[in-house]
């Protein structure tokens, strides 16, 4: 007789049910003014960034200086407002939220 284990739904802090954090193409772009005060190209700090966090685990990200790392954190828990893409956490879409709600800024 064998036995089938799901290692991923047996293991401590498994991936079970729905992530507790997904970000989907997630891109921010700041506006970049000339030395002259006139409107010039976007600078885009986060391109097309995606991933789940489920209850438990945990996340790096890594990289150089500069290249966006703390503009994702800040758009995945709403400090900055994303140009696209979409965060969910816990079930709920956060950019359906005002950007001041405090249904979601006291669990994150």
């Amino acid at each position: 007789m064998s036995t089938t284990i799901d290692p991923v739904s047996t293991a401590p802090g498994g991936r079970v049910g729905e992530p507790l954090l997904s970000v989907r193409h997630l891109v921010k772009t700041f506006a970049a003014r000339s030395r002259f005060g006139s409107k010039g190209r976007g600078v885009q700090a986060v391109a097309d960034v995606s991933f789940d966090l489920h209850r438990g685990e945990t996340l790096s990200l890594v990289g150089e200086s500069g290249c966006g790392k703390s503009t994702t954190a800040r758009c995945a828990i709403r400090i900055l407002d994303a140009t696209s893409g979409s965060v969910v956490f816990d079930g709920v879409d956060l950019s359906t939220l005002d950007a001041r709600s405090e249904e979601h800024t006291s669990e994150l």
